[in-house]
């Protein structure tokens, strides 16, 4: 709980980091700010809320930046990734995701919510977007 990591350079590992709680377990409160990260695979969270990433990059060969699985609450701010798959996010519990950006409907074209997902899941906020008009959900498959 209430983990916090900032000024990571990671260059050549396989994957850029493993969040994973349990179930009944969730990892809770865990920020990632100003690192950057050129791997294989990027960053896969399971089982976690209250997560905040800004200012992460993440390069990968082909994967997606971000893949949630059961993530509530997460705050993704000023991040970027190769030009692939930005977000994935699957998870029956998968919500309160929260996408800032200066680019939001590029971001929200390369997110991917896959079902049992709600296709609301993640919420998308450019820098002029008022709160009650949020772009929701990533592109379904």
């Amino acid at each position: 709980r209430n983990i916090f990591l900032s000024g990571i350079q990671c260059k050549g590992a396989e994957r850029a980091m493993q969040i994973a709680g349990l179930p009944e377990m969730p990892v809770s409160g865990l920020s990632l700010q100003h690192s950057v990260f050129n791997t294989v695979r990027g960053i896969e969270c399971s089982f976690a809320k209250q997560l905040c990433l800004e200012n992460v990059t993440v390069i990968t060969g082909s994967q997606q930046t971000f893949c949630f699985y059961d993530v509530e609450e997460a705050e993704i701010s000023g991040c970027k990734g190769n030009e692939g798959i930005f977000l994935t996010v699957d998870g029956l519990h998968s919500k309160g995701i929260v996408v800032h950006s200066d680019t939001p409907e590029e971001l929200r074209k390369t997110t991917r919510v896959k079902s049992p997902a709600a296709p609301d899941a993640v919420i998308f906020r450019g820098p002029d977007t008022p709160r009650e008009q949020d772009r929701r959900g990533g592109e379904n498959r």
